[in-house]
């Protein structure tokens, strides 16, 4: 088990709705049967990217912390919707972007030079960092190809929603 980054397209009416009503972001997140029919909601496309995202994060930024800035989208940027305790989630608060934000993500994304991503991947720094999972100096595997790997499955996922006109939900489970 550990700390997992999961992304949901979804259309903009459900996101405000979510941030206006923060309680039904448990149900929501599980999709309980007959939600779309009582609530109105539906549907969503998920993604996760497993326990990759702190190191994605981490690529995009050259930092293991986070601001507003759309380069931290996996991490801290977004509106968050209630409190821990409103929305009862295992790690934090759902977070939520809306389409114009989910545009300036996907245009940040398509700018992003792979070869800066590579850059920026120091394992010294990122154990130092405590950037997540706590894997990066031990690794015998090949850990940047992973990461990379996963940001272009992650980028195509959030181009898409840029280009269907949705918003996007992310948090951790």
């Amino acid at each position: 088990m550990g700390i997992i980054a999961f992304f949901h397209r979804l259309p903009n009416r459900d996101l405000e709705r979510l941030l206006a009503e923060p309680e039904l972001v448990p149900r929501y997140l599980r999709f309980e049967y007959g939600m779309e029919d009582e609530e109105g909601f539906g549907p969503f496309v998920t993604m996760y990217v497993d326990k990759s995202w702190h190191g994605i994060h981490f690529l995009l930024t050259g930092s293991a912390g986070g601001d507003d800035r759309p380069e931290c989208f996996i991490y801290t940027a977004g509106r968050r919707m209630g409190n821990d305790d409103d929305v009862g989630l295992g790690y934090g608060q759902a977070r939520g972007f809306t389409n114009p934000e989910v545009k300036q993500i996907a245009e940040m994304l398509a700018a992003a030079d792979e070869a800066t991503l590579r850059s920026r991947y120091d394992p010294h720094v990122m154990t130092r960092d405590e950037v997540y999972p706590d894997i990066w100096e031990n690794s015998e595997e090949d850990e940047l190809g992973a990461l990379i790997d996963r940001y272009w499955e992650l980028r195509e996922f959030i181009m898409d929603a840029a280009k269907a006109d949705e918003a996007l939900l992310v948090y951790f489970g």
